[in-house]
């Protein structure tokens, strides 16, 4: 039975831990919007692999997992970025907080806010000047309770073909 968060053990992911990370981002993903069709999951994880492959040793893309006697309970993950500069923001620097994803045998145990703590200190660590995110209903008031709140500006966004692009950024 599990009983605290002390319970539990917090380490980053590195690339050793690709099949891990593919394994519950794709958990994540089928229970926040489930596939229509079938054959997008294998599009999608060789597309995931070939991001993190590049991704993690970039540190660009942060992942980090809470482990009950080894076994995976929690995720975090952020992927950080540069953008010009505004006068609310002048480094540019940004980190945009994805795949906080608790299992359900590690639900309502506070993981989330740990991993969610550990996140912003990273971020802080590694300069970034501001964070940002899309919530589920589910996970509002943890971030909420951490300081983020509701932009002055509202988040619109244009839905594109699905398709596999050939537009490449260089790292």
């Amino acid at each position: 039975m599990l009983h605290t968060h002390t319970d539990f053990t917090f380490r980053w992911l590195t690339i050793e831990d690709l099949d891990l990370l593919l394994k519950y981002r794709l958990e994540f993903l089928r229970e926040i919007h489930p596939p229509e069709n079938p054959e997008d999951e294998d599009l999608l994880e060789e597309q995931l692999k070939a991001y993190f492959e590049k991704a993690i040793p970039a540190q660009i893309f942060w992942s980090i997992i809470a482990e009950y006697q080894g076994e995976p309970m929690a995720f975090g993950a952020m992927l950080m970025y540069d953008r010009p500069g505004t006068f609310v923001n002048i480094s540019g620097k940004e980190a945009y907080v994805m795949n906080i994803y608790t299992l359900p045998a590690g639900r309502s145990r506070g993981l989330a806010t740990i991993l969610l703590q550990k996140l912003i200190e990273k971020a802080r660590e590694l300069g970034i000047a501001r964070m940002n995110l899309l919530a589920t209903a589910q996970g509002i008031n943890i971030y909420k309770k951490m300081g983020f709140q509701k932009s002055e500006y509202p988040f619109l966004e244009l839905k594109m073909s699905n398709c596999l692009g050939t537009f490449e950024l260089n790292r």
